[in-house]
């Protein structure tokens, strides 16, 4: 059989590339295997399988966030075309065990910007009166970004 495209791997790249270019009626082939049916009798054979991602709205940087933003627009036409519902807006929590970082220090400015909401914890005692249920290293700092993240 001839194919116009063939795409090599069936995780998120890949099915999503899929998935995007089956809308243009090109003959397409999807390579690699499916997930298991049982992933406790699997072998692993990518980073984890899909139900275990979380996604941050604000990235580690603007054209990350941007990509983050325009994607999860998306999220429910996508859980319509492909009867999956694969996303839970529960909200993400980033914590840095080891206290301030990169990511933390730009928070603020990238939540502003991007009119993300975002909690910054400058704080392991900020943290623990947050998210009591959670025990963190006395050195820990943390942000909670609210739904649509998760």
């Amino acid at each position: 059989m001839l194919y116009d495209v063939i795409i090599v791997g069936k995780g998120l790249i890949g099915a999503a590339t899929a998935k995007h270019l089956s809308l243009s009626q090109k003959k397409l082939a999807l390579i690699g295997p499916d997930e298991p049916q049982d992933v406790n009798e699997a072998i692993v054979y990518a980073s984890h399988y899909d139900s275990g991602r979380v996604q941050r709205l604000i990235g580690q940087t603007d054209a990350m966030t941007m990509l983050n933003l325009s994607s999860v627009k998306h999220y429910s036409w996508l859980e319509k075309e492909t009867g999956i519902s694969f996303h839970n807006g529960c909200g993400c929590l980033y914590v840095n065990p080891l206290g301030n970082d990169d990511y933390l220090r730009a928070v603020n400015g990238r939540s502003q910007r991007f009119g993300i909401p975002a909690e910054v914890y400058p704080s392991n005692e900020e943290l623990k009166r947050a998210f009591p249920e959670f025990q963190f290293p006395d050195t820990s700092m943390g942000m909670f970004e609210p739904a649509p993240s998760g």
